[in-house]
């Protein structure tokens, strides 16, 4: 499933942070890490942490942490 796709699920709704995660492992234990920030405005992808985005990411798995709050877990394992 793509970013765009997921954003679409939400009927294209405003979203001042998306949160981009991965779960690796590390030592045989996973680890959930933040590696970035966008949000979405009107219908564009902004980025906010000088890291590239598109609508085209493909995602894993996301959830709806606020509102306004997006989180997605782009590679690795599901949460």
């Amino acid at each position: 499933m793509t970013l765009g796709e997921i954003l679409k699920e939400y009927d294209n709704r405003d979203f001042s942070v998306i949160e981009y995660r991965s779960i690796i492992s590390v030592d045989s234990d996973d680890v959930d890490t933040l590696y970035g920030f966008c949000c979405y405005k009107n219908g564009e992808l902004l980025n906010v942490d000088g890291d590239n985005y598109s609508l085209d990411d493909e995602i894993v798995n996301h959830e709806l942490y606020k509102n306004d709050w997006l989180v997605v877990w782009q590679d690795g394992k599901i949460k």
